[in-house]
């Protein structure tokens, strides 16, 4: 790294790697169009997932979590990205499971199925761990062009 002057004459590193940041509330936004969220980019319960069973909620919760942490795995800010797109996406599966089962809270869907989210089928079973914030060092290819075209592509998994 070369050492300069900034605009205000402080000694500053200079580096040549372009920074990427992730546009967390471009995110967010796009999270609350697909409901997801409510106005106050709070978690809400996801009503087109609530007539599917357990094990395909929390697998589609999963996919789009992990379609867009891997959309946006090269960004600078992607521990920042990453635990606000879990801790949406977990709790709106948590509400979604409790509207489903009639728990009537988040809480009761944790006390029910764990802090995971565990859903326990026949000869397997499927669950919403924590994920490490920190960035991955081995990025999958993206195929799609942009992010609204991959969220659709994994929202719209399961047609009604």
């Amino acid at each position: 790294m070369r050492v300069g002057y900034e605009a205000r004459g402080r000694l500053a590193r200079r580096t040549t790697r372009t920074i990427l940041l992730a546009p967390i509330p471009r995110v967010l936004k796009r999270l609350k169009e697909k409901g997801f969220l409510n106005n106050k980019n709070m978690p809400t319960r996801n009503g087109r997932y609530i007539n599917i069973d357990l094990w395909n909620i929390v697998g589609n919760y999963r996919a789009v979590e992990r379609g867009v942490l891997n959309y946006y795995s090269m960004a600078n800010n992607y521990g920042r990205l990453a635990a606000r797109v879990h801790f949406s996406l977990k709790c709106s599966c948590a509400l979604t499971i409790s509207s489903k089962m009639k728990l009537k809270t988040m809480r009761g869907a944790f006390r029910k199925h764990g802090k995971n989210l565990t859903i326990v089928g026949e000869k397997r079973s499927i669950s919403f761990p924590k994920i490490s914030y920190v960035r991955p060092h081995n990025s999958l290819s993206i195929k799609e062009p942009s992010l609204d075209l991959a969220l659709d592509k994994l929202i719209y998994r399961f047609k009604r």
